[in-house]
């Protein structure tokens, strides 16, 4: 049997600022050739979360249930943050995932179980974002699929960086692994994240991304990676907005001195100072940035 391994597609009907092309239109384009490939090869698409950028986009709803219902490819997937409705496991049947599963065109696992049409007994074990991995003790063949942020490289301030040892146990755990949530692509042996399908953020990572995915023969345990077919970054990314924000005037040492005073002036309201303490830590564009201080004046000269 066959697997197709492909994390955080984030197919969105809503062009965000860095695109500069028909954002839903390429999304589809990368699912077609995904399920064309399943389609001819045979195999059963496993997916990270983070199917859809966005919760509820019934203009994307519309295509994919098309699309996928005309190609018939099982596809097996769990839930991103942003496939929860208001980040809520409550009111997810009315999300675009729930209706595609009630349509039967895919299946969003919840509990562990075992793969269909395969003679070898192999068992995925899914993790929902916002859920914990536990090791299971049964012998069997063992797929985890999480959403989860693991990943050797540090992709965020305060990010724990998964070590070598980590991964090291992660493989000797797993006969499989594939990730979501962190949007970079590794294979450090069976454990396995593709980066993101849909390069929606003019980051200097997605400057450079290809998007693939992988395919897994449980039959060889071997696996080979397939680049999907993709326009050059700098013939679909914008990075106008970006220099906007570099010509701002505010800068990290700026933010943290301000941070510091407000803490000073909030010292007796734990949950503002906690506060302060989050924002000062956020790696944000220097525009927010500018609203912030504004803010942070304001406050400081009301409590004169």
């Amino acid at each position: 049997m066959k697997l197709l391994l492909i994390s955080d597609l984030h197919l969105t009907s809503i062009t965000p600022v860095a695109r500069k092309d028909n954002v839903l239109k390429t999304g589809l384009e990368k699912l077609k050739y995904v399920l064309q490939y399943g389609q001819k090869h045979n195999c059963t698409i496993l997916e990270s979360g983070d199917f859809c950028d966005k919760s509820r986009d019934w203009n994307l709803l519309y295509e994919l249930h098309d699309m996928l219902g005309y190609y018939g490819v099982p596809i097996l997937t769990i839930q991103g943050q942003h496939d929860y409705y208001y980040r809520s496991k409550l009111g997810n049947n009315a999300s675009t995932m729930g209706i595609l599963q009630k349509a039967g065109l895919v299946t969003i696992l919840l509990q562990p179980g075992y793969l269909p049409q395969t003679m070898q007994k192999w068992k995925i074990y899914p993790v929902n974002w916002g859920e914990d991995v536990t090791i299971p003790k049964d012998n069997g063949n063992k797929i985890l699929l999480a959403h989860i942020p693991i990943s050797p490289i540090k992709v965020y301030p305060g990010q724990k960086v998964t070590t070598t040892k980590q991964l090291t146990k992660l493989n000797e755990a797993w006969d499989l692994v594939l990730l979501g949530d962190i949007h970079r692509h590794f294979c450090y042996g069976n454990v396995i994240n593709t980066g993101p399908m849909m390069r929606l953020e003019a980051t200097e990572y997605n400057m450079t991304h290809k998007p693939s995915f992988y395919v897994y023969d449980t039959t060889t345990r071997t696996l080979i990676r397939k680049i999907i077919p993709h326009k050059p970054a700098d013939e679909v990314l914008d990075i106008a907005h970006i220099k906007i924000d570099s010509e701002s005037n505010y800068d990290e040492d700026k933010i943290n001195e301000l941070a510091e005073a407000m803490q000073q002036t909030f010292k007796d309201d734990p949950q503002k100072k906690k506060l302060i303490e989050i924002l000062a830590k956020k790696k944000v564009s220097k525009s927010v940035r500018k609203i912030i201080i504004d803010v942070f004046n304001e406050v400081q000269d009301k409590t004169k």
